[in-house]
């Protein structure tokens, strides 16, 4: 699977990693998966990373269908934090574009290098 989490490691909540082929349906899928596991994630901090992206299928009304689909969370995520780790501008831009279309109820934001997003998480 091109998403794959772990839960609890020593700095963060949660360290997701996201490679290879994804579309958004693989987003919808992982986000479902990963709130079956949890009543509430509030107060955690999650970091995904996004590396050696190929998107496919990642088109305006496709994000804007995931921004809705993923909103159906918002309860469970109220009071997270969640830093974004994109390798290329490609991912950057579609991480930026996400976040904007969600405009979540929890601190969300976009890095391209890992020691500013690990501080931000931790502030």
């Amino acid at each position: 699977m091109p998403i794959d989490y772990s839960l609890t490691t020593p700095d963060i909540d949660i360290h997701v990693m996201i490679t290879g082929v994804v579309s958004p349906a693989d987003v919808g899928v992982y986000m479902r998966d990963l709130m079956k596991d949890f009543e509430s994630l509030d107060g955690t901090r999650a970091l995904i990373e996004i590396d050696s992206l190929k998107p496919r299928g990642f088109k305006y009304m496709s994000m804007r269908g995931l921004a809705v689909e993923t909103g159906r969370f918002e309860s469970k995520l109220e009071g997270s934090r969640t830093a974004i780790l994109a390798a290329s501008a490609l991912a950057f831009g579609l991480a930026r574009m996400y976040v904007l279309m969600r405009n979540p109820p929890y601190t969300m934001s976009v890095f391209r290098e890992r020691e500013p997003a690990m501080q931000w998480l931790h502030d």
